[in-house]
């Protein structure tokens, strides 16, 4: 793929597509992240499966997919937010109109189980998607601060070049040394790990993956690391960012390897540059990340740059 497709800019008018791809919420919670958006500007377009639920699902796979593909669509919607994760993205890939994103390029921001969208719009159109905080975010809320620079800097006033960085007392380590360059891609491993033999699995031939996830003992981390090596997932990258892993740690440490251990055992066969420790993902602040913008890394020097802006 060459060179990406980028969205307009919003501003502190722009109309949002709120849409719930995944999980469901509760109505008083829905209502709150909605209001959260207009205390900050936003107009607000609702969509249809919105309030829906279906099990641990937010409507019905028809439903939510086309939510998706309306908002794209529609003239009046400037960029589009997801309200949570939770589970179902996957399930309506299928239905997603790619060609539609193509012709009707916005801006789509979320993570966690959103990662499975993100990865493929970009994989399938070029569009630059964004890895960052969704609807029920602390940083909609108004107790991120340090999310709210990064977001405002990729969507809503870009520069050319941006490094990220942690808050100050919040330390990125080496795991392994090196420098590289390429697209950037990635998100939530457990995401990524599920899309393997399926046209939506990640592209990562030369790519800079970002990694992150919650929840999951280091073996579960091990498991997924070893599936994305053994299908050739990580054999031509230019190097992986370790992101948040909140609440990973073993339950029985005295039988297990440490998280820092299984990453760093990773990228000592793989070779590759890799760091530990950016806030991206299951945490506060969540540091937005744009996929597939152009990146240059140099892990041992803990250098993190976004070449280019992701937006129009």
């Amino acid at each position: 793929m060459g060179e990406s497709i980028k969205a307009e800019r919003i501003d502190s008018l722009s109309t949002i597509g709120l849409i719930a791809p995944a999980g469901p919420l509760e109505d008083s919670l829905i209502e709150k992240a909605i209001c959260d958006l207009k205390q900050m500007g936003f107009w607000v377009k609702e969509g249809s499966s919105l309030f829906r639920k279906h099990g641990y699902l937010a409507g019905a796979d028809e439903e939510r997919a086309a939510d998706i593909n309306s908002m794209f669509e529609d003239k009046e919607v400037q960029a589009i937010v997801c309200l949570r994760g939770g589970y179902g993205t996957l399930r309506i890939l299928d239905s997603v109109d790619f060609k539609n994103i193509a012709r009707n390029p916005k801006i789509i921001i979320g993570y966690s189980d959103i990662t499975a969208l993100l990865n493929a719009i970009y994989k399938h159109t070029g569009l630059i998607t964004f890895h960052g905080p969704m609807a029920t975010s602390d940083m909609f809320k108004g107790k991120d601060s340090f999310g709210m620079k990064y977001f405002e800097s990729f969507l809503m006033k870009p520069a050319k070049q941006l490094e990220i960085l942690n808050p100050e007392g919040m330390e990125v380590e080496t795991v392994f040394p090196g420098k590289g360059r390429g697209k950037l891609v990635g998100g939530n491993l457990t995401m990524i790990a599920a899309s393997i033999g399926t046209r939506y699995e990640l592209d990562t031939k030369g790519k800079l993956l970002f990694l992150e996830d919650v929840g999951e003992e280091p073996y579960r981390i091990d498991r997924m690391l070893t599936q994305l090596k053994l299908a050739g997932k990580l054999k031509d990258i230019k190097g992986i960012v370790f992101c948040s892993f909140a609440s990973c740690e073993a339950q029985n440490k005295s039988k297990s390897l440490g998280l820092y251990e299984v990453l760093g055992d990773l990228a000592e066969e793989l070779k590759v540059p890799a760091v530990m420790g950016y806030m991206v993902g299951h945490c506060t602040p969540n540091i937005t990340l744009p996929i597939g913008a152009n990146v240059f890394f140099d892990a041992s020097n803990k250098k993190f740059i976004i070449e280019e802006s992701c937006v129009l």
